[in-house]
């Protein structure tokens, strides 16, 4: 006749323990019950379990052959409950972010920091990618989510717009129009220009602010990254115009930050799955960041 789970649970506790008083406090439940069961396993299974001796439970031969077995399926069953706390306190899994380069770099980096102190376990894998593909990304299920910059839209996708802000001309600390509060098109065409190709979103989007004035733009250097423009202005060796996010942190060491004439804005977005569905560590990262977000504009960096 074989033992149920409850049965082999106290006859692993009795010996773990070696008393039938530790063992019911263990269980939470009474010595006669913890009596009862031993007594009910050894008819059952046809031979002693226990023996007493100087007033204490002794395994025999036979319960020491079960004990390593007993170990390993409750050393399982706590592994389990405890894996269940973890994850019901989102302190382990996996989140996989797809993020254009200037939120992965800025934002993200800021908001993982915040996210993870408290949960080491987890694991964030961040790939970054122009906007279209972080959009495919999530559309695919390759990433949970994604963070994008508008001008674009993304079909078969959910958008959250986490915050806009305007775009700034960025220039060396020591530049004749660092003392300017704006700028505006004409003043910039006057100086080396750094820029993105015309062909993504970001260097369409300034491309438009010269052309609203009638200007042609003239690029000195064209770009993938915003981390390349920063370097290259500090290096002296032009001007650029981009999104606050590409100023956070190390990145504003050395450059200033002027307002254009003509606000031209730029929104940071969440893309989700089309049904919404996200973990529960993911979705406590998704608050991080918004939280993060709102921190920065509170401080006005954003």
């Amino acid at each position: 006749m074989s033992l149920n789970t409850r049965q082999l649970e106290v006859i692993h506790t009795v010996i773990r323990t070696g008393s039938v008083t530790d063992a019911a406090e263990a269980l939470e439940i009474s010595q006669p019950a913890v009596s009862m069961v031993v007594k009910a396993c050894e008819k059952s299974v046809g031979f002693p379990l226990f023996i007493r001796k100087q007033g204490r439970l002794q395994p025999t031969p036979e319960a020491k052959t079960l004990f390593p077995e007993l170990e390993r399926i409750f050393g399982g069953v706590e592994r389990v409950h405890r894996l269940v706390d973890e994850l019901k306190d989102s302190r382990v899994g996996l989140i996989r972010i797809a993020a254009t380069p200037i939120l992965a770099d800025n934002l993200l980096s800021i908001a993982s920091q915040y996210f993870l102190s408290p949960r080491p376990q987890v694991q964030i894998s961040i790939n970054s990618l122009p906007n279209y593909e972080v959009a495919d990304h999530v559309m695919t299920e390759r990433a949970d989510f994604g963070f994008v910059l508008s001008p674009e839209k993304y079909l078969d996708t959910r958008v959250i717009d986490l915050c806009t802000s305007e775009l700034v001309c960025v220039a060396p600390d020591n530049h004749p129009l660092a003392k300017y509060d704006r700028v505006s098109p004409h003043e910039l065409i006057k100086f080396p220009f750094i820029s993105f190709s015309r062909s993504l979103p970001l260097g369409s989007l300034i491309d438009g602010i010269f052309r609203r004035e009638g200007l042609n733009r003239r690029i000195a250097v064209e770009i993938t990254q915003s981390s390349t423009a920063c370097a290259m202005v500090k290096a002296g060796v032009g001007l650029a115009i981009l999104d606050p996010f590409a100023l956070l942190g190390a990145n504003s060491h050395g450059l200033v930050k002027i307002k254009l004439v003509s606000s031209t804005l730029m929104t940071a977005q969440l893309l989700m799955p089309a049904n919404g569905r996200v973990s529960r560590p993911a979705r406590i990262f998704i608050d991080t960041v918004s939280e993060t977000v709102k921190t920065l504009i509170e401080e006005g960096l954003l």
